[in-house]
This record gives structure tokens, C-alpha cells and sequence, in this order.
């Protein structure tokens, strides 16, 4: 069975941005680092 490269690539973006807002809601990040999040996502 083959696996679609697409779904693949994007269920591993969709768990990257959990993990960042997850980061984001959690407070215990420097503004910088907040900010750096905020652009990356």
C-alpha cells in the first residue's frame, strides 16, 4: 500500500502547528521566541 506524499507531508505540518500554538498558549515563552512562533505559523 502506497501513501500519499501530500497527506503525509501535511498531517507532519498540521502536528508542527499544533506543537506551535500549544508553545503560543503555554505563556512560557519569551516575546522573541512568541514572535518567532507566531511568524512561523
Amino acid at each position: 500500500m502506497l501513501v500519499d506524499p501530500q497527506k503525509v507531508d501535511f498531517e507532519r505540518q498540521l502536528s508542527n502547528l499544533e506543537a506551535l500554538v500549544t508553545s503560543l498558549e503555554s505563556g512560557d515563552l519569551s516575546l522573541e521566541d512568541s514572535l518567532t512562533c507566531f511568524e512561523k505559523g
